[in-house]
């Protein structure tokens, strides 16, 4: 009996549709047997009441910290009772969620070290960086990622208006990080699966993308800036073009502020440094950081290198080879541990030394409003303004190791600000002050540019109306001796722009 072709392809068209709806028929008895997490179950997650929980009014202060553009980040940073409450949605929930692989940033158990070693020994790294992370992560993602992880619509609502802010995520709140890599995890498996398909190595740190070959590909490279340009785009992120960085092995690679060339390992500059540091602390002599800042320094360096001759700074060898499998491998070695005694120490805050032989600062905000015009308050020898001098050109020195638009040159910047030196300079032209992010007192004033004495340094210097008169009588150049707080390192005109808070002649 002959058989039609349509009675051959009719059987198994038939038991595949049947197959398929019997799929269909789990999944939604699947989905409408799972339970939505309620306000309720979060409350009791949390340990505590509906109504508090419920109630609770997210408050935020505005904070500004320079950036080494010259402008300024703006912060969110919430009121202590939010503050607290997101802390336990970040124990309690968010660490929790998972995350992709490739992410190394804010996370448990992981640190700079970790991203930085997926890069090892390759032929090209392409580093990239994305503008204004946290605020461009979509409060309407956030509220759609708490949808996915279980929560009904009322508490992901909930949980959207008690984690975002102005539409996004607030750079300043302890669960903005780790949220932030929850909500991008489909953009992370898409980057990743970008890197593989041309042959590279993805990872991501915070709003530092890198990506590594192991062959150098022209072609290559390109199609994956542009994918990864599209990819951003559709998460409703952008590229900042001035700081790709593509990075050849016959060059010094840097991944988060980690060389990789070989192996992952601290700049040359910075381990010259810490060696100086090291014998300046070991001979009693004065150094840029303090033995407690230095020993922070050695214990980032055990992670890095735990061989590293530096480590027999006062025993700390001894220490590192007994316990060096236990500080690698526990994961209270976490992002906050590294970004809060690493990251932000790479340019340790130089110690404000005592000018008035009181162990205190004689020169203060209260003492120049004693002494408006700021001239002739006190009287300093040669070896404390030399010293100090030594000091600020030894901060700068170790900004400019760090390396640029990296997260650690951002911090140690930050860091800086409003350190107070007691200096010579050297003051060639004075003019009127346009700037308005200063104090009010020295808006009004005028502006010197001087140079550091000994030595060549740069300085721009904001005068209150009164000692700018004062110098104005002057025959410039002239020699002051001068007290500054800095405001911040331009690195654009490799100077520093500090205030004066009182002047001598």
């Amino acid at each position: 009996m002959l058989v039609s072709i349509e009675e051959v392809l009719f059987f198994p068209l038939l038991v595949s549709f049947i197959v398929v709806w019997v799929l269909i028929l789990r999944f939604v008895k699947g989905q409408r047997g799972r339970r939505e997490l309620s306000i309720e179950d979060l409350a009791k997650r949390l340990k505590m009441s509906r109504t508090s929980l419920v109630r609770h009014d997210a408050q935020y202060r505005t904070r500004t910290i320079p950036k080494r553009s010259g402008g300024k980040r703006i912060l969110h940073v919430p009121d202590d009772a939010t503050k607290q409450l997101q802390r336990k949605l970040l124990q309690q929930l968010i660490e929790r969620f998972p995350i992709h692989d490739c992410v190394h940033g804010f996370r448990k158990g992981h640190s700079i070290v970790d991203n930085a070693a997926k890069h090892i020994g390759k032929e090209v790294i392409v580093k990239l960086d994305i503008v204004d992370f946290f605020p461009l992560t979509n409060s309407e993602r956030v509220k759609s990622a708490f949808r996915g992880a279980g929560f009904n619509k009322s508490a992901a609502s909930l949980l959207n208006g008690l984690t975002c802010y102005e539409g996004g995520l607030p750079q300043g709140a302890p669960t903005s990080p780790a949220l932030s890599n929850y909500v991008n995890k489909n953009m992370d498996e898409k980057l990743a699966e970008a890197a593989i398909t041309r042959g590279a190595v993805y990872t991501r740190y915070a709003d530092d993308i890198t990506f590594s070959f192991g062959k150098y590909s022209r072609y290559d490279i390109h199609n994956l800036l542009i994918a990864t340009g599209k990819i951003l785009r559709n998460y409703g992120y952008r590229l900042n073009n001035k700081k790709k960085r593509i990075i050849r092995q016959h060059r010094q690679q840097l991944v988060t502020g980690l060389v990789v060339n070989e192996r992952v390992n601290l700049p040359r500059k910075t381990r010259r440094w810490l060696r100086a540091v090291k014998h300046r602390l070991e001979t009693g002599r004065e150094a840029t950081l303090t033995n407690a800042e230095f020993r922070g320094w050695l214990s980032f360096l055990k992670m890095v290198d735990a061989d590293s001759p530096l480590l027999t700074f006062l025993g700390e060898k001894r220490r590192a080879t007994t316990n060096s499998e236990r500080i690698v491998g526990n994961d209270a070695v976490n992002e906050e541990m590294v970004r809060a005694s690493v990251e932000v120490q790479s340019v340790a805050k130089p110690r404000r030394q005592p000018i008035d032989g009181t162990g205190k600062h004689a020169l203060t905000e209260s003492a120049t409003a004693k002494n408006p015009t700021g001239i002739g308050a006190f009287s300093e020898t040669n070896e404390k303004t030399l010293s100090e001098a030594h000091l600020l050109v030894e901060m700068v020195e170790a900004i400019e190791r760090t390396e640029k638009y990296s997260i650690i040159r951002k911090e140690a910047e930050a860091k800086v600000v409003g350190s107070q030196y007691l200096v010579a300079i050297s003051a060639k032209s004075i003019d009127r002050t346009f700037s308005f992010r200063l104090p009010k007192k020295y808006q009004n004033g005028q502006t010197v540019k001087a140079t550091l004495y000994p030595g060549s340094q740069l300085l721009e210097l904001y005068l209150t109306k009164e000692v700018g008169m004062e110098i104005e009588r002057l025959r410039l150049p002239a020699e002051l001796k001068v007290l500054l707080r800095v405001v911040q390192w331009n690195s654009i005109f490799k100077r520093i722009e500090a205030v004066v808070l009182e002047a001598d002649f």
